[in-house]
This record gives C-alpha cells, structure tokens and sequence, in this order.
C-alpha cells in the first residue's frame, strides 16, 4: 500500500508536473484550476483503473497458478518488482519533464 499512498497523496505535484506548460511562463495562471490540463483533472480517476486492472489479472493468475509456485519465490518476485518500480518512479520524479 505504500507505492499507491506516495501516488494519490501527492496531488499537488501531479497537477505541477502535469500542467500546461505552452502557456506564457505565468505560473498562478497555468495552475488556476480553470485552465487544468485533462490529466490534472482525471489523473486519479487513470491511476485507480491503471492499478485495479493489473491487481484483478493477478488475483485470477494467483487463484489459477499460485499453489504451483513455491511461496518463498513469489514474494522475493514481488519485492523484487515493488524496489524496482520505485527505483524507476523515484528517479522520473528527479528529472527535469519540462
């Protein structure tokens, strides 16, 4: 839970990092909530269909597959996976998307 609690609580970023950014350098005017951006205005609605989407293909493949893999390799896979999500999340933060 704490990969989706650092995305949904960080609403101010998401609406600086998805803001209109052709429009003449006027901060307050580009983040006044009349000219938001498609993503600023839908970008929770996207995350929580991106994140249920892939969590109810995983729980038909573990309720099919999961007794056939050994538990011990199915959660050093999943960790494996969570640090290097948030390795990639973590560096997309740093870099500059203007």
């Amino acid at each position: 839970m704490l990969p989706w609690n650092f995305f949904i609580s960080l609403s101010n970023f998401w609406s600086y990092r998805f803001r209109n950014v052709h429009l003449d350098g006027n901060e307050e005017f580009a983040n006044d909530s009349l000219v938001q951006t498609d993503l600023q205005e839908k970008f929770t609605s996207y995350l929580s269909i991106a994140s249920n989407v892939p969590n109810a293909i995983f729980v038909i493949i573990n309720a099919i597959y999961g007794a056939q893999i050994h538990f011990r390799k199915r959660i050093n896979f999943c960790h494996s996976v969570i640090i290097v999500l948030f390795a990639t999340f973590t560096i997309l933060a740093t870099t500059n998307s203007d």
